[in-house]
Formats: structure tokens, sequence, C-alpha cells
């Protein structure tokens, strides 16, 4: 088996074992779904993680993609002429 596929599979076989082990401690998995305190809550929680990335994660992230983009595109772009360069085959002409 190829090893990118051994973690899908892996995935598969946890979530299988996931939903056996939720039956057995006799846990309706449809009940998460539509229990609406349990929808309110996750509404919450998502309401806060929006706040949080809108008022205070998303200028920083900004600010450093534009550094990293900055001063680092013309310079990854050059290393990688200078390796093209070097690679190409040196000819008798």
């Amino acid at each position: 088996m190829h090893p990118s596929n051994q973690g899908f599979l892996q995935l598969i076989i946890i979530l299988i074992l996931s939903v056996v082990i939720l039956s057995f401690l006799g846990v309706s998995i449809s009940n998460f779904v539509t229990n609406p305190i349990l929808k309110s809550n996750f509404s919450f929680l998502w309401r806060g993680i929006q706040y949080v990335w809108n008022n205070y994660i998303s200028s920083w992230f900004k600010i450093a993609r534009e550094f990293i983009i900055k001063n680092f595109r013309n310079t990854f772009g050059e290393w990688i002429l200078n390796v093209e360069h070097k690679l190409k085959p040196v000819t008798g002409d």
C-alpha cells in the first residue's frame, strides 16, 4: 500500500471505531445533529472564533504574509534561477 493512502485508511478506521464505541455507550449521533442546545453552543463558539480572528489574528496574519511575500519571493526566485543555471548541461559548442 502506498504511504499516502495509509493515513486515509487510518482515518476511515478511526471513524468506524468511533461510531461503534459511541453505539456501545448508547449515544445517538443523530441527536447530536438535531439537538438545539448543542447547535446553539457551537454557534456561540463559532461566533467567538470569528470575533477573535477578525479583531486580533487576521491583521497580524496579513502583515506576516505580506512580509514573507515581499522579502522571500525575490530571494527564492533568484535561488531557483541559480539552481537551474547550474543544472544546465555544458555543451561543447
